[in-house]
């Protein structure tokens, strides 16, 4: 099987060898008589499903691609170059699916699918497509993203930031499976803006008293908060604490 995109040309073994009186070259079939016809035509037959099938994928995620590297995607195989940002999302959330309940929050799972449903509509909307090569992101994309977020989508400034931390941790892992060379975040600056929150009211931190988290590592934070809630004396700027018998803690 041949392959040819512009100049680049490719080829694939068949598997399938015959006297060259068997083959149909018109029909690019074996002919009947040859013994294992219906076994070599159907061989033939998956190969080129698989063809058109690599095709409609190609061309409906619109990323640049030579007859080599769409051969490589045929038999399964992908270069480096090759990784879009959609697979490395998908890659990295279904990572941090399998944690769930042990290194992770279900509510991390959910930050990060939303994290993907943004991307999907941003590169439909911005560019049209699908997908995109990971050696195709820049700072510009990054800008791109940032602008939409805060334009389009109507995110303040730390939910944009926020959003794009949980987009550079995808790349970041990109670059540790050698997915990508070049760090499209090197030179551009996150930050978050300091902001005035509200104090809990004694109903909302009865609320978290009351909370029992499956997961140690949370239930460990939510102790350590109730612990400053009810020891740190703003006047006084110093902690008073007693620990009752059933593990709350009150004040003194």
């Amino acid at each position: 099987m041949r392959i040819q995109v512009g100049d680049s040309r490719s080829e694939i073994n068949t598997g399938v060898k015959i006297p060259e009186k068997f083959w149909n070259s018109q029909a690019q079939k074996v002919l009947s008589k040859h013994p294992d016809s219906e076994i070599y035509n159907e061989t033939l037959e998956i190969l080129r499903d698989k063809f058109n099938e690599t095709y409609r994928d190609l061309l409906k995620s619109r990323v640049s691609y030579t007859a080599e590297t769409f051969k490589k995607r045929m038999q399964g195989e992908q270069e480096a170059s090759q990784r879009t940002l959609m697979e490395a999302i998908v890659s990295h959330n279904k990572y941090l699916k399998s944690l769930v309940g042990k290194d992770y929050a279900p509510a991390t799972v959910i930050r990060y699918q939303t994290l993907t449903n943004l991307l999907t509509v941003f590169l439909s909307d911005n560019y049209q497509r699908t997908d995109f090569l990971l050696s195709e992101l820049s700072v510009k994309f990054l800008q791109d993203f940032e602008h939409y977020l805060k334009t389009v989508r109507n995110c303040n400034h730390n939910t944009t930031a926020k959003y794009l931390k949980n987009l550079k941790k995808v790349i970041n892992t990109a670059i540790v499976n050698q997915w990508i060379d070049k760090n499209p975040f090197l030179g551009y600056k996150i930050t978050i803006k300091q902001t005035m929150k509200d104090y809990l009211v004694e109903e909302e931190i009865k609320r978290i008293e009351a909370k029992i988290f499956p997961m140690e590592r949370l239930e460990a934070i939510r102790k350590i908060f109730l612990f400053q809630c009810y020891s740190f004396n703003v006047e006084k700027q110093a902690y008073f604490i007693s620990v009752q018998p059933d593990g709350i803690f009150k004040p003194l």
